[in-house]
């Protein structure tokens, strides 16, 4: 079942991904399995243009309805241009999952994180909805 529900998700998704929450800056999209959180979307920085997203969850939280809505909301809701994800290098199971979805490295700082600095990503609205119609663009993995 999804939830939308900032102020559940926040704190929950916060205390995984290492980062702070702070009620009343976010909207959010949440995954709930056999009564407990299994994982979610959280939303912030729209600007118009674009949206940050972080995303967090344990074992198989991400289904077909979830990438769905996850992504309908941005680009269909708030009719942002893009989505701005920020990951850390090391973590290269995450960087796999946000490359198979059309997001495209835009940048990498290191030494900005213990695990071998950020990494910048960007999904355009129109990689999205080429994505969803079977006409996925090839992409090329980062190191």
């Amino acid at each position: 079942m999804l939830f939308f529900d900032a102020d559940l998700l926040g704190p929950w998704e916060a205390q995984r991904s290492n980062w702070q929450y702070v009620s009343g800056m976010c909207t959010a999209i949440g995954r709930i399995q056999n009564g407990r959180i299994v994982g979610g979307v959280l939303y912030e920085r729209d600007n118009g243009e674009s949206v940050w997203m972080h995303a967090a969850g344990e074992g198989a939280w991400i289904n077909k309805r979830l990438l769905e809505v996850a992504f309908d909301y941005p680009f269909n809701q708030l009719k942002v241009k893009y989505v701005i994800a920020m990951v850390e290098h090391g973590n290269a199971q995450v960087r796999k999952l946000i490359e198979r979805l059309g997001f495209e490295c835009k940048a990498h700082l290191p030494g900005t994180s213990p695990n071998g600095g950020f990494m910048f990503y960007q999904l355009a609205a129109s990689t999205w909805q080429e994505n969803r119609n079977g006409r996925r663009r090839k992409h090329t993995q980062t190191t």
